[in-house]
C-alpha cells in the first residue's frame, strides 16, 4: 500500500481526554494474505517458522519428508545412466555393423567383378561346342547375372540404410543430441554406398549386354567321336595302299606292252610278222597306258582322302580339347559365382543387422530423452519438498504440523506482506462514532509497543458493529444492536522491520477535529483504497519492485518536524522521479525486446514481415496457452500496480503457482534467454514470419539461444523475478516487434 502522507496531528498524552480525540474500544490488524501451498504430496518433516515470525522471500518455511523423492531421483538417475550406456553400446554396435556391411558389400562387388565372362561365340577356326557344353555355358551366364543382381540389391539396401542414418542424424543434430562429426561420417558412408551401387549396376548392365551367345552353325549335328575318326583314317590308308598297288601293276603292264610293241616293230621290219600283229600290240600298249593313268589318279584321290581324314581327326581333337577347357572354365565360373552370391547374401544380412542396430540406437536415444525428463521432474519434485516464502512478510497463520500428510495445492501457511496491512477498529458509543469521518487522522499502536506506533487515516466507515477476528463484519442489524461503529484505517508504509502481522491487537486514537492543519488538506483524496482482505497479491502482475517512499521515524506517534508540508512535497517529488525512471526503464526494456526480436539494435531499420494476415493468438486457438490460469491483467492501458501511474500493458498477466512449467505455444527458435531489471528472467521465441512471443518474470529457463523448440516443450518455470507483485507469467505476442493483444479473437 502506498504512503498516505506525513500527518502532523499532535496527539496529547494517552491519559488526557480532549473533545476532538476518539479512542477505539477494540482494534485488530488485517490485510492481504499470500497463501503458501504444498507443491507435491508428502509428510511434513519439520516446520521452520512459527506464527508471528517475519520472514524474507526465499526463507524455508516447511520441509516435507524427501525420502521418497530422493529414491525417485536416484532411480531416475540410474535409469538415465543405463539409457546412456545403452546409447553408447548401440552406437558402437551400429558403427561395427556399418563397417561390416560396407566391407561385405565391397567384397561382394569385387568377387562378382572377378568372374570371367563366357565367350559369346567360338574362336576362329575352332569347332562349335557340343550342345551340352553350350547349355552349360548358358547356365553359367544366367547364374552370373543372378549373382550380380543380388549384389545390386544389396548395394541399394546399403544406400537406403545410409540415407536413413543421415536423415536421423540431421534430426538429432537439430536437437543438440549428437555432434556434427557423426553426421559427416554418416554422409560419407552414404556417398560410398551410392558409388558401390552405381558400380554394381554398371557391371550388371555390361554382363547382360555380352551374355547372349550367337547360334552355332553346327547346332544339332551329332559330334564325331575319336574312334570314328581313327576308323576313317584307317580306311583312307587302306584305300591309298590299294590304289598304289594298282598303279604299280598298271605301270608294269605298260612296260610289258611296250616291250612287246618294240619287239614286233623289229620283227615287222625283218618281215617276220605281219603288220596286223603290230597294230594289235600297239592297241594293247595304249590300253595299258590308260589303266596306268587311272591308277595314278586313284592314288592321288586316296592320298587326298587320307589327308582329309587326318585333318578331320586333328580338328576333332582340337574341338575336344577346347570343350574340355570350356568345361573347366565353366566349373571355375560356377564356383566364383557361388562365392559372389554368398558374399552378397552376407552383405544383405550385415545391412539388415546395421538397420536393426540403428533402430536400437534411436530407441535408446529416445529413452535417454525420457530419462532426462524423469530426472528433471524428480529434481523439481525434490526441490518442492522444501517450501519457501514467496514474498517478504509475517507468518499470519500456519496449518502445518510435523507428521501431517499433505496433498498438492493444500494450503500450509499464510503470509501478510509489508505495505498490505491495515486496521479495523470498533468505536463504542453512538455519539463518539458520529464524530468520526473518512479522512480523519489516527494514531495506531500495535500490541502496546512504542516502536510499533504508526500514523494513518480513516479511509472508510464500514458500518456499525464489531469486526470478526478475520476482519469480516456482521450484518448492519446486528451492528446497530451492538451500539458500535467499525472503521477501516490505512497505515503509512514503513520499512520491512515495521511490517505488521495480521491479527495483532491495536490501540487506535482518532483525531476528529474538523479544522485540520494545511498539511492534511487533500489527504483523503490522495489516499488509495486498500485491497480487501483475502485478495491475492499475485493476481495483479507488476513491472517491477515496490517503489514505497522512505518510512517515517519510529518511536513517535506524531512527528513534529520544522516543516512537514515541505518534507512531504520533497518525498513525493523523489517518488515521482523514481517512478519516471522506472517507467522509462520499462519502456527501454520493451524497445530492447522489440530490437532483439527484429535482430537489430534500438533505432535500426525494422524489416517488414509477411503480407498482412490474422496474427495467431491465444483466443483464436492458433497458439496454445503457455500456462493454465486466470488472466489477471489484460492488454492495453491500465494503472501500474506498483507505481500507480497509467501505462500501456503490452501483454497479459496469467496467474500461476511458482515453479509451474511454461510450455512453448508453437514451434520456434530461442532468440533470447536471460534477465532484465523490470521483466526479470525472460525467454523470447521467434516463430518465423515476424511473429514472436515473450515470457517474463520466470524463476528459471530451460533453453538457450539458438535452441529449436517444439510445441509443448518446457522453456521455463513461473516465478516472480523483476518488478512483480507475485508469482505470475507476463506473456506477450509481437509481430515485427510491435505488441499484439494475445486475447484478440
Amino acid at each position: 500500500m502506498g504512503a498516505l502522507g506525513c500527518l502532523v496531528a499532535a496527539l496529547p498524552p494517552s491519559g488526557r481526554t480532549t473533545p476532538w480525540l476518539v479512542r477505539a474500544d477494540r482494534a485488530r490488524t488485517t490485510g492481504d494474505l499470500v497463501a503458501v501451498s504444498a507443491g507435491v504430496p508428502g509428510t511434513v518433516l519439520r516446520v521452520r517458522t512459527p506464527e508471528g515470525q517475519y520472514v524474507r522471500a526465499g526463507t524455508v518455511l516447511v520441509e516435507l519428508d524427501p525420502t521418497a523423492y530422493r529414491v525417485a531421483l536416484a532411480r531416475a538417475q540410474a535409469r538415465r545412466v543405463a539409457a546412456q550406456a545403452r546409447v553408447r553400446a548401440a552406437g558402437a554396435a551400429l558403427a561395427a555393423a556399418k563397417r561390416a556391411a560396407g566391407s561385405g558389400l565391397a567384397a561382394a562387388i569385387a568377387s562378382a567383378g572377378q568372374v570371367p565372362s563366357v565367350p559369346a561365340r567360338p574362336e576362329a577356326g575352332a569347332p562349335s561346342p557340343d550342345p551340352a557344353t553350350a547349355a552349360q555355358a548358358r547356365e553359367a551366364r544366367r547364374q552370373l547375372a543372378d549373382a550380380q543382381a543380388a549384389v545390386l540389391r544389396a548395394a541399394r539396401a546399403q544406400v537406403g540404410a545410409a540415407q536413413q542414418a543421415v536423415e536421423r542424424d540431421r534430426a538429432l543434430l537439430a536437437q543438440g543430441l549428437i555432434a556434427a562429426r557423426e553426421l559427416e561420417n554418416d554422409s560419407a558412408a552414404y556417398d560410398a554406398a551410392r558409388a558401390q551401387a552405381a558400380a554394381a549396376e554398371a557391371a550388371l548392365r555390361r554382363r547382360r549386354a555380352g551374355a547372349a551367345p550367337a547360334p552355332s552353325a553346327d547346332a544339332g549335328a551329332p559330334p564325331a567321336t575319336a574312334r570314328d575318326q581313327a576308323a576313317r583314317i584307317r580306311r583312307a590308308q587302306a584305300a591309298l595302299a590299294s590304289a598304289r598297288a594298282q598303279a604299280q601293276a598298271a605301270r608294269e603292264d605298260v612296260t610289258a606292252a611296250q616291250r612287246v610293241a618294240d619287239r614286233d616293230t623289229a620283227l615287222l621290219a625283218q618281215g617276220a610278222i605281219a603288220a596286223q600283229q603290230l597294230r594289235s600290240d600297239t592297241t594293247a600298249l595304249s590300253a595299258a597306258q590308260a589303266r596306268a593313268a587311272a591308277a595314278e589318279a586313284a592314288v592321288r584321290q586316296a592320298e587326298a582322302d587320307l589327308a582329309e581324314a587326318r585333318a578331320r581327326a586333328a580338328s576333332a581333337e582340337a574341338a575336344r580339347r577346347q570343350i574340355e577347357a570350356a568345361r573347366r572354365a565353366a566349373s571355375a565360373r560356377r564356383q566364383q559365382i557361388a562365392r559372389a552370391v554368398e558374399l552378397a547374401r552376407q552383405a544383405e544380412a550385415a545391412i539388415a543387422e546395421a538397420q536393426q542396430h540403428a533402430r536400437a540406437l534411436a530407441a535408446a536415444q529416445a529413452e535417454v530423452i525420457d530419462a532426462e525428463g524423469a530426472v528433471q521432474a524428480a529434481r523439481a519434485n525434490l526441490g518442492r519438498t522444501v517450501i519457501r516464502a514467496p514474498v517478504n512478510g509475517w507468518v499470519a497463520r500456519s496449518a502445518a504440523a510435523p507428521g501431517q500428510s499433505v496433498r498438492p495445492g493444500q494450503p500450509l501457511m499464510s503470509l501478510s506482506q509489508p505495505g498490505h496491512t491495515w486496521v479495523v477498529a470498533e468505536i463504542a458509543g453512538t455519539q463518539a462514532a458520529r464524530r468520526v469521518h473518512a479522512g480523519d487522522p489516527a494514531s495506531v499502536t500495535i500490541g502496546g509497543a512504542p516502536r510499533q506506533r504508526f500514523r494513518g487515516h480513516i479511509v472508510r466507515i464500514l458500518g456499525i458493529g464489531q469486526p470478526a477476528p478475520d476482519g469480516s463484519l456482521p450484518g448492519r442489524a446486528a451492528a446497530n444492536a451492538a451500539g458500535s461503529t467499525a472503521v477501516e484505517i490505512a497505515l503509512e508504509a514503513g520499512e520491512e522491520g515495521d511490517a505488521i502481522p495480521i491479527g495483532a491487537p491495536a490501540e487506535v486514537v482518532v483525531d476528529t477535529r474538523r479544522e485540520r492543519p494545511a498539511a492534511l488538506e487533500g489527504v483523503q483524496a490522495q489516499a488509495p483504497q486498500p485491497t480487501r482482505p483475502g485478495a491475492s497479491a499475485a493476481r495483479e502482475g507488476g513491472g517491477g519492485p515496490s517503489a514505497a517512499p522512505a518510512p517515517p521515524s519510529r518511536g513517535a506517534p506524531a512527528a513534529r518536524g520544522p516543516d512537514p508540508a515541505r518534507a512531504r512535497r520533497e518525498r513525493l517529488s523523489r517518488i515521482a522521479d523514481e517512478e519516471q525512471r522506472n517507467l522509462a526503464q520499462l519502456a527501454a526494456e520493451s524497445a530492447r525486446i522489440g530490437s532483439i526480436i527484429l535482430g537489430a539494435e534500438p533505432g535500426a531499420a525494422r524489416t517488414q514481415g509477411p503480407p498482412a494476415s490474422r496474427v495467431p493468438t491465444l483466443a483464436s486457438g492458433a497458439l496454445a496457452w503457455p500456462v493454465s490460469g486466470e488472466v489477471t491483467s489484460g492488454f492495453g492501458w491500465r494503472v501500474h500496480p506498483i507505481f500507480r501511474r497509467p501505462e500501456f500493458h503490452t501483454g497479459v498477466d496469467i496467474a500461476a503457482s511458482p515453479g509451474t512449467p511454461v510450455l512453448a505455444p508453437a514451434d520456434g527458435t530461442v532468440i533470447f534467454a536471460g534477465s532484465m531489471p523490470a521483466n526479470g528472467t525472460l525467454v523470447i521465441l521467434d516463430h518465423g514470419h515476424g511473429l514472436s512471443t515473450t515470457y517474463s518474470h520466470l524463476s528459471a529457463y530451460a533453453v538457450r539461444p539458438g535452441d529449436r523448440v517444439r510445441k509443448g516443450d518446457v522453456i521455463g518455470q513461473v516465478g516472480s523475478t523483476g518488478w512483480s507483485t507475485g508469482p505470475h507469467l507476463f506473456f506477450e505476442i509481437r509481430r515485427n516487434g510491435q505488441p499484439v493483444d494475445p486475447l484478440e479473437p
